[in-house]
Order: C-alpha cells, then structure tokens, then sequence
C-alpha cells in the first residue's frame, strides 16, 4: 500500500532531505510542508537501474520512492534539483552500507537491538495504518459529524469588512455606504485587505480569534448593520459588516474532519488493542 512505501523511507526520506544543501538554502523562503507526488511532477517510477554502486543498482523507483517522502514546499518547482540530490544521497548510502557490511556491522549487538526495536514499529505502524485506512471511510466521517457536529457549536458571526490606512478614507466610505453603495462593491475598490477581491467576506468568526477593537464592534452589531465610526488596530482602519448571527453556528465537515479523524483513530486503536489485550497472555514479573 502507499501508506507503507511511505512509512518505509519517511526516516530516510527527511534525514537525507533536512541534511542538503537544497534544504538549507530553500527553507530559508518557505516554511510549510505537505507530502510531494512525483507522478504530478513528470517522474515515472521504473525498475530500470540509474547507476550501479559496487554492483548493487539503484533505480528510478528508489529514486521516485524517496521524492514522494519529502516536504512540497521545499521541491516544488526544483525537480531536478531535487531529483540528483536523492540520487547523490542514495549512492552515499549505498557505500556507507556497503562499507559498514565489511566491518561486521550486522554482526554488532547493538545494531541488532536497534534494529528489532525498528522492526516492531514498523510492524506496529503497518498494522495501525491499514486498520485506519479500512474503517475511517467517508461514510463513517459523516456520521461521526452528524452525531457530533453540534457539540462543536459557538455563537459567530458571519462578517466582512474593508480596510483602509487612514482615519480619514474609512470615514468617506462610510458616507458612501450611508447613501446605499453596496458594501461588497465598495471593498472591492477601496479594501486593500487580502479579503478585497470576495467583497471583504472574513466569513464566519469565532470570539477569541480576532484582535480586540475587531472583535468587540464585529460582536456589537446585529445582522445588516455595519460600523458607523472607523475601527483602528494594528493592521489600519477597518469598515465593518456583518450579514448574519447564529448562536450556535454549526462548521462545516471540512472544518472539523481533522478533528474528527484524529478521534476516530483515537477510538479504533484503543478498541483494537483492548481486543488483542483479551486474547492474549500478559504476565508480569514481579521485582524482585
């Protein structure tokens, strides 16, 4: 399965990733990681040799197999780049084994011990991993947010706003929304916040998630009402609307999925291991 290839090079994967030179110098710009598809990228996997090392070949899967490990952020865009990178680290890691065999390596006590304990894990984690993917599916996810979804209620509201840099310009936007402009229309032209382009639309908002002036008028306005004096904080000078108030606003799937998976995987490992706890023998020994 793709969950194990995954769990099989994500050590190696990240190690060879996080020590290169491409990561240093590309980390400096980004700071946000997702899994990378080498198939969206143009590569192929392939069991045809790319290079023989000491006669052992390493191969466009190998290759392709460690990509699809590493953090988008850091190799979108840089494909080849990252491409010889893992091929470089692949062939230093092929001499380093080969190199490590001729001392007795696998011979050594301590390496054997290490390598149980990796054993174990990953065997831990391929078994957890395909029990999740067979029992967290969409249809249960919906019922989960159909049984649950309600306890994740919070008053909110649903607002836009526009924002200006001077006291002076949100004043004259609200005269303009005084003689009945349409606030989306008036955003659009005037907001110089990323939220322009959607009229202003903040969409629906929580208490605690917004600067304090913010939050206290978004709060204090009923459902078609906009400030009618200017909101300073530290971003500027905002004109408020809100257009809709639920007390007990209800987010979508989406929002609480995450959440919703995490308790889910929560629940069936807990359940499983009770499971094999039943079945099993476990005997203390006391202290002697």
């Amino acid at each position: 399965m793709a969950n194990r290839l995954k769990l099989t090079s994500t050590i190696f994967g990240l190690s060879l990733f996080l020590a290169s030179p491409v990561f240093i110098s590309h980390a400096q710009d980004h700071g946000h990681s997702h899994s990378m598809d080498a198939h969206d990228h143009g590569l192929t996997s392939s069991d045809k040799p790319i290079v023989y090392v000491n006669d052992t070949p390493i191969t466009e899967a190998d290759v392709v197999m460690q990509i699809e490990t590493l953090p988008h952020m850091f190799t979108s865009g840089r494909d080849d780049e990252i491409r010889q990178a893992v091929l470089e680290r692949l062939i230093q890691q092929r001499l380093v084994v080969d190199a490590a065999k001729k001392m007795g390596i696998e011979n050594d006590p301590e390496y054997l011990s290490q390598l149980k304990t990796l054993k174990d894990n990953l065997i831990f984690n391929f078994v957890i991993s395909d029990k999740l993917d067979e029992e967290i599916t969409p249809a249960r996810l919906k019922q989960y947010y159909k049984d649950y979804a309600e306890d994740y209620a919070y008053p909110s509201v649903r607002a836009a706003h526009i924002l200006v840099q001077d006291e002076d310009t949100a004043k004259s936007i609200i005269k303009r929304l005084d003689k009945g402009e349409k606030f989306a229309d008036v955003a659009i032209e005037t907001s110089t916040g990323p939220a322009a382009a959607k009229g202003g639309m903040l969409g629906w908002l929580a208490r605690n998630t917004m600067v304090e002036p913010f939050e206290e008028a978004v709060f204090s306005l009923k459902a078609g009402e906009y400030t009618k004096e200017p909101v300073k904080t530290q971003f500027g000078y905002h004109v408020i609307k809100v257009y809709e108030v639920d007390d007990k606003h209800v987010p979508l799937l989406e929002e609480l999925e995450p959440e919703f998976q995490q308790k889910l995987s929560e629940q069936i490992v807990e359940k499983y291991i009770k499971t094999l706890e039943k079945e099993a023998t476990i005997r203390y020994e006391e202290a002697k």
